[in-house]
């Protein structure tokens, strides 16, 4: 978590493939992908959290349209993805959270199986 511009509390997810030939699909595009083909990157906060969510899901690179595939499974260019979301704590229950975080990542030979609603224990700030 770190403070923006004007300063609001962010919390902010890298995704950055392995092999950076891979790409990573778009945040925009449906949970279960389009067809079943993709899954987003998201990062998303539990409905019981201590972080409440105060805006939108921003990234720091646009997606693009695909080469090939449906026009609707956008994706970002080869490479890491930052996903930015503006919270802010409620209450200091713990000085841990968890997160969720879902993505898949492909590249022309093929795709890596999706991450779907991974768990990640964050520390959270001093309140």
């Amino acid at each position: 978590m770190q403070r923006d511009e004007n300063d609001r509390l962010t919390l902010s997810a890298t995704f950055t493939p392995q092999d950076p030939s891979l790409h990573l699909y778009s945040k925009d595009i449906p949970k279960d992908g389009v067809a079943g083909l993709g899954r987003p990157a998201l990062l998303e906060i539990p409905n019981d959290s201590t972080i409440k969510v105060i805006g939108e899901l921003t990234e720091n690179i646009s997606a693009q349209l695909p080469d090939s595939g449906p026009e609707e499974l956008l994706i970002y260019p080869a490479g890491s993805v930052t996903l930015s979301l503006p919270v802010e704590l409620t209450t200091a229950r713990s000085r841990t959270e968890t997160v969720y975080v879902t993505y898949m990542a492909c590249n022309q030979q093929g795709c890596r199986p999706p991450v779907e609603n991974k768990a990640i224990e964050i520390k959270l700030p001093k309140y």
